[in-house]
C-alpha cells in the first residue's frame, strides 16, 4: 500500500534536521561553537519552526558569550586587586553576585534542556503515536480496500453467472427451436412416407383384388362355356379336346395368378425392408447421438423406431444402455466441478457449433455471437481459438453422421466437400478426421 502523499517528505525533513541537531550537540561538546551554529542553521532553513534548534541556538549564543567574557577576563588584571579594602568587599560581593546569576543562568539553561529534552521525547512519542495512527490508518485502509476488492469479484462473478445464465436461456431456446423444426421435417417427412406407403399399399390391394376378380370371372365364364360346348358336341373326340383345351387354360390362369401372387409378396417384402433400413437408420442415428452424450436427442430416435416396429428387442436394449449412461453421467456432472471461465469458454463453443452446423453464418447468427460474446466477456483470442474448434467439431460430427451407416453415398460426399469449404477446414484436417470416422465405424 503506497504512503499518504506528503507523509514521506515530511519523515525525510525530520530525519535531515535531526542528523543537523546531533551534529551541532558534538560541536558544542568541543566547544566548537561556529561549526555548531552552522549545523543548527542548516536545520532552520530544512524546518524554520523547529523548537530544538531553536533552543540550540540560544545555548550556543550562551556558550559563545560566555567564552568570549572569560577570555577578557584572563586576559585584563582583576580591578579588585588595585582598590581600597571597602571597594574589594564590594567588588567580591558583586563577582559572588555574579557567579550566583551565572550559576542561576546554568541551571536555567539545564533546566531549558531538560525542557527541551523533554519536549524532544514527548514530540518523539508524538511522532510514534503519529507513526502508529498512520499505520492503523493503512491497516484499515488495506482492509477496505481488501474488502472492495472481494466486493469487486462477488459482482464480477455474479456478473458473469448472470451472463452464463442469460446464454444458456439463449442456447436452450436455439436448441429447442431446432429441435421443433427438426420434429416438424421429421412429422412431415414420415407423414407423407406413411401417406405413399399406404397409397401403394392400398393400390396393391386393390390391382390385386381386380385380378382375382377379373380371373375368377374369365375362368367362370370359359369354364361355363366348355361346359356348354361339351354339351353341344356329342362327339367324344371334340370334348377331349375341348377338356384339354379347358385344362390349358386352367394352368395358365393359375400360372399367372402365382405370378402375380409372387409379385404382391415381393411387394410386400420391399416395404419390410424398408421397415427395417428405416429402424437401423434410427438405431444408428440413437448410437452417434449415445456417443455425443445427448441422450434426449437419442430417445427420440428410439421413439421413432417405437412407432415402426412397438415390439422392437433391439430398441429396448440400446434403450437401456442410453439411460443407464444419462444416469451415470448426470451422477458424474454432479460430482465434477468446473472453473467459471471453462463453463463460460464451453458455452460460448457450443453456441457457436450452432451458428456453424450448416456452415453458413447469416448476419442475425453474427450480431447475436457477437452480443454473446460480449455478455461472456470472451476476448477476440478466444473468439478466434474457440471458433476454430467448433468448426473442427462441426465437421467431425458430420463427418460421423455420414459415415454411421459404414458407407458415403455421392450426395453425402458432396454434402461433406460443401461443408469442408464452408468452415476452412484444411486438407490434412480433412484426412485426419475422415481417418477416424471410418477407423470407428468399421470396427462397429
Amino acid at each position: 500500500m503506497s504512503p499518504k502523499p506528503g507523509i514521506g517528505r515530511a519523515d525525510d525533513k525530520r530525519t535531515a534536521a535531526g542528523e543537523h541537531l546531533k551534529a551541532a550537540d558534538r560541536y558544542i561538546k568541543a566547544d566548537e561553537f561556529e561549526k555548531a551554529m552552522q549545523e543548527v542553521e542548516k536545520c532552520l532553513a530544512i524546518d524554520p519552526g523547529n523548537f530544538y534548534a531553536l533552543a540550540f541556538k540560544d545555548r550556543i549564543n550562551d556558550a559563545i558569550q560566555e567564552k568570549s567574557k572569560k577570555e577578557k577576563d584572563i586576559e585584563k588584571p582583576s580591578p579588585v586587586e588595585k582598590r581600597h579594602p571597602a571597594e574589594k568587599e564590594e567588588a567580591e560581593r558583586k563577582a559572588e553576585e555574579e557567579k550566583r546569576r551565572e550559576e542561576e543562568r546554568k541551571r536555567e539553561e539545564a533546566r531549558r534542556r531538560e525542557d527541551a529534552e523533554r519536549i524532544k521525547a514527548e514530540e518523539e512519542e508524538r511522532r510514534q503515536k503519529a507513526g502508529e495512527e498512520t499505520r492503523r490508518i493503512e491497516e484499515k485502509k488495506r482492509e477496505l480496500e481488501e474488502e472492495l476488492r472481494r466486493k469487486e469479484e462477488e459482482l464480477r462473478v455474479k456478473a458473469e453467472e448472470e451472463g452464463l445464465r442469460r446464454a444458456e436461456i439463449e442456447a436452450r431456446r436455439l436448441e429447442e427451436k431446432r429441435k421443433e423444426l427438426e420434429e416438424e421435417l421429421r412429422q412431415k417427412a414420415e407423414e407423407e412416407a406413411l401417406r405413399r406407403t399406404e397409397e401403394d399399399a392400398r393400390r396393391l390391394e386393390e390391382e390385386r383384388r381386380r385380378i382375382e376378380e377379373e380371373t375368377r370371372r374369365k375362368a367362370e365364364g370359359e369354364f361355363l362355356n366348355l361346359q356348354e360346348e361339351l354339351r353341344r358336341k356329342a362327339d367324344e373326340d371334340v370334348k377331349e379336346r375341348i377338356e384339354e383345351e379347358l385344362s390349358k387354360r386352367l394352368d395358365e390362369e393359375l400360372r399367372r395368378r402365382e405370378e402375380v401372387e409372387s409379385e404382391l409378396g415381393a411387394e410386400e417384402e420391399g416395404r419390410r425392408q424398408a421397415k427395417q433400413k428405416k429402424i437401423q437408420q434410427f438405431l444408428a442415428k440413437a448410437r452417434e447421438l449415445l456417443a455425443a452424450r445427448e441422450f434426449e436427442d437419442a430417445l427420440d430416435e428410439i421413439s421413432k423406431v417405437y412407432i415402426i416396429d412397438p415390439s422392437s428387442k433391439e430398441a429396448e436394449s440400446l434403450e437401456d444402455d442410453i439411460r443407464a449412461t444419462q444416469k451415470e453421467e448426470g451422477k458424474l456432472r454432479k460430482d465434477r466441478t468446473r472453473s467459471g471461465s471453462e463453463e463460460t469458454a464451453e458455452t460460448y463453443k457450443q453456441a457457436l457449433k450452432k451458428v456453424w452446423a450448416d456452415g453458413k453464418l447469416s448476419a442475425k447468427d453474427v450480431k447475436t455471437m457477437k452480443e454473446l460474446r460480449a455478455s461472456l466477456g470472451i476476448s477476440e483470442d478466444q473468439h478466434e481459438k474457440l471458433e476454430e474448434e467448433a468448426k473442427l467439431d462441426c465437421y467431425n460430427d458430420a463427418v460421423r453422421k455420414a459415415w454411421s451407416d459404414g458407407t458415403l453415398s455421392p450426395d453425402e460426399i458432396d454434402h461433406l466437400e460443401t461443408l469442408a469449404d464452408r468452415l476452412d477446414i484444411s486438407p490434412g484436417q480433412l484426412k485426419e478426421i475422415e481417418r477416424a470416422a471410418r477407423k470407428v465405424f468399421q470396427k462397429k
